[in-house]
Formats: structure tokens, sequence, C-alpha cells
């Protein structure tokens, strides 16, 4: 694992609330990666089965649209965010394209290892759902804004 791992850890939202041990227990189940500029690291329609913390660097959010053969970006996020949060929830697939704009280092936590943390420590297993539901509710939220400013900007409400 990357030497100061743990203090990473620490800035993430799906990690909030747990102790510096209970990150150290977390860091058996992480699986580090690195990516050169613009390698896709997700793609949307396949089954994914983690979830992934960007350590440093940038992607992209790309969506395949209907009728069209170019991914358009949706959304670029930095070092610190999280993403593929829903692949340790459901079994759909992936809903969006992450490709690099910067070569990036990530680590990242399988369903599988999700479920041994169930097993061997209840409460990092409540702390990391709860997170993941915070997050994801905040997102849902940003989205109904934009969704909100979009219709208005088209005349519908």
């Amino acid at each position: 694992m990357f030497t100061p791992l743990i203090e990473h850890l620490e800035n993430y939202p799906l990690f909030g609330g747990l102790s510096d041990e209970e990150l150290k227990f977390m860091t058996g189940y992480l699986k580090e990666e690195s990516f050169l500029k613009g390698e896709k690291i997700i793609r949307e329609g396949e089954i994914g089965d983690r979830v992934y913390c960007l350590l440093t660097g940038e992607v992209q959010v790309l969506k395949q649209l209907e009728g069209l053969n170019d991914l358009i970006e949706v959304a670029k996020l930095p070092e610190g965010a999280t993403f593929g949060e829903m692949e340790l929830i459901d079994t759909q697939s992936r809903s969006a394209t992450i490709k690099t704009l910067t070569p990036c280092r990530t680590v990242s936590l399988s369903n599988k290892d999700l479920l041994h943390i169930l097993r061997d420590n209840h409460h990092i297993f409540t702390v990391i759902m709860m997170n993941l539901a915070r997050d994801l509710s905040r997102r849902i939220r940003i989205l109904d804004q934009k969704l909100c400013e979009l219709a208005k900007k088209q005349g519908i409400c």
C-alpha cells in the first residue's frame, strides 16, 4: 500500500468517521492501481465490482448518448473524488465511462471485500454503507438542481 494511505483515506467521504485503527484495518481490503493519461478505468455498460478513490490525478465522466457515436463529457472529477459507488449497491452495468485526464493513482474496494468487512467488522461496514448513502444522496440533490435549471431554460417549469 502507499505509505501515507491512511492520511489519504481520512479525506474521502466513503471512509469518514473511521478511526485510524479502523482505516488501518481497511487498507488490507483495498487494491491500489496506477493508470496512464487517456486510460479508461471504467467502461459504460460493463459489469463492475468495485468503487474507486482517486488518490492523485483527474478523470472525466463520459456518457454514451443514443444516436451518437462519441462519448459526451458530463463531469470532471478531481483528486479526492470517488466513483463507481453504485457497484457496491446494485449489480447493474456501469452507467458511465471513467477516463483519465492525467496519470492517476487509485485505491478500490470490491463487492467481495465489502462482504468480508461485513463478516469481520459490522461497525466499519455500517459506517461505509451510511457514508455511501450520504454521498449518493448528495449527488442526487445536485442532479435534481441541475435538472430543474435545465427545465427552466427549456421553459418546462
